[in-house]
């Protein structure tokens, strides 16, 4: 399909709609035709959806140019307004993917995320979910130009993501350019850099990083995104080997924090062994530690963390938490000699967060990451920390296995004794 051409009296998407002057009946399918402009039109095309989506999409249908029907598309989703599932179908053949694509990215319709409340903890480790800057950073795609070829937005959108497909992450962030800045350029740069990384792999990570600084508001999610998809990549815990690319990925992250901000850096190393663990214990047959012949020492707890979630769902050894530590302990001693799989590239069930607030109390407690956004605290001893896993594991049981958590109250470690006490008032 060739461009649609932008429409410069609706200034693409930030609409003056101030010119509809018309008398109107209150039925969309007489006022539309009965409008004089495109203005008009797509306001009442937008309006009807107040009505439900029978009446809009009715609405819809009477709108007669592709260009406008794109417009009121965009509206209605930015709008927050549920659309049925047919909604694309109504414009024209160009725009229905980039339609359905918006559809399946909720962030778009949300509030804007807060920011991290803190960036430093006197014992370490994550404050909250993001991972935002410490400091003030600007992008490299500050000083590039448009290119691409295209002149509508759902042309500049398909070209970032092919040449993201392929890749090219410059050529990608250039065809972003084409849009106006805001809202829809920053979700372009945001989608070129997640689906970089998912067909490129870390070598591409640094430029990603560029583009998710320039996503604005989306920064937050971009550079999780990021995360998520480098973390796919990594083995079933219960092959031999496997692990060079994700010890590779792990030290391009470093490296490409390394001179602008490593106190991120050291965030999001942690956050990808969160992810990567939790992806490989979940696409495992066994539940064994192979990962920790492999694998730094910053990556332990999270090796003890994903082996318990999966041992306490899938093994389930019964018994109470000093039980379930000796089970775990067990596991993580046994080596599978199963040869090395493709990984399973899908995205294992998100992990509630339950430590969400910072608190005086909590500062002299080492926290890491826990299989993704949520956190934990840590302890110093492998024992210890396999007991505040099973604890971690427990509060997120259906039902919640209460009676471990109860006995980690009782327990000689600090940190086991906190998050005992943490968890209890969930």
């Amino acid at each position: 399909m060739p461009p649609l051409p932008l429409l410069p009296v609706l200034s693409v998407w930030g609409l003056s709609l101030s010119g509809c002057t018309p008398e109107r009946t209150g039925d969309p399918l007489i006022d539309i035709p009965a409008c004089p402009d495109a203005e008009c039109r797509v306001e009442v095309a937008v309006a009807a959806w107040a009505s439900g989506p029978v009446v809009g999409l009715a609405a819809l249908e009477k709108v007669p140019s592709p260009e406008e029907r794109l417009v009121v598309a965009r509206s209605v989703l930015e709008s927050g307004q549920p659309v049925p599932p047919d909604f694309c179908r109504l414009l024209d053949a160009g725009a229905q993917d980039y339609c359905a694509r918006l559809t399946h990215r909720p962030h778009l319709f949300e509030g804007p995320r807060p920011t991290a409340s803190a960036r430093s903890r006197p014992a370490g480790g994550p404050t909250d979910p993001e991972l935002l800057p410490t400091i003030a950073l600007t992008s490299a795609v500050d000083g590039w130009t448009a290119s691409g070829g295209c002149a509508d937005e759902p042309c500049a959108d398909e070209t970032a993501l092919s040449a993201a497909r392929g890749g090219d992450l410059e050529a990608a962030g250039r065809a972003c350019l084409v849009m106006d800045p805001g809202k829809w350029r920053s979700e372009c740069l945001f989608q070129a850099a997640e689906q970089g990384v998912k067909s490129a792999g870390g070598r591409v990570y640094g430029v990603a990083v560029e583009l998710c600084l320039a996503a604005g508001e989306f920064q937050p999610h971009c550079m999780a995104h990021l995360v998520s998809q480098l973390a796919q990549r990594a083995p079933p815990a219960d092959a031999r080997g496997g692990w060079d690319e994700a010890l590779a990925i792990s030290e391009t992250i470093a490296q490409v924090w390394g001179a602008r901000d490593p106190a991120l850096g050291a965030l999001t190393v942690d956050r990808f062994w969160a992810e990567a663990l939790y992806v490989s214990y979940e696409s495992a047959s066994r539940t064994v530690g192979n990962p920790a012949d492999a694998l730094p020492a910053a990556a332990a707890p999270h090796i003890r963390a994903a082996l318990v979630h999966r041992l306490m769902r899938h093994d389930r050894p019964g018994g109470g938490l000093d039980a379930q530590v000796v089970a775990a302990e067990s596991a993580l001693a046994a080596r599978s000699g199963g040869g090395m799989r493709a990984p399973q590239r899908r995205s294992p069930a998100v992990v509630r967060n339950l430590w969400e607030n910072e608190s005086a109390a909590d500062a002299d407690i080492r926290a890491v990451f826990y299989m993704g956004p949520a956190r934990r605290g840590v302890a110093q001893s492998p024992q210890a920390d396999l007991a505040i896993c099973v604890m971690e594991s427990a509060a997120r049981m259906q039902p919640m296995a209460g009676h471990l958590i109860d006995q980690g109250r009782a327990g000689t470690d600090p940190v086991v004794r906190w998050t005992a006490k943490r968890l209890s008032r969930r």
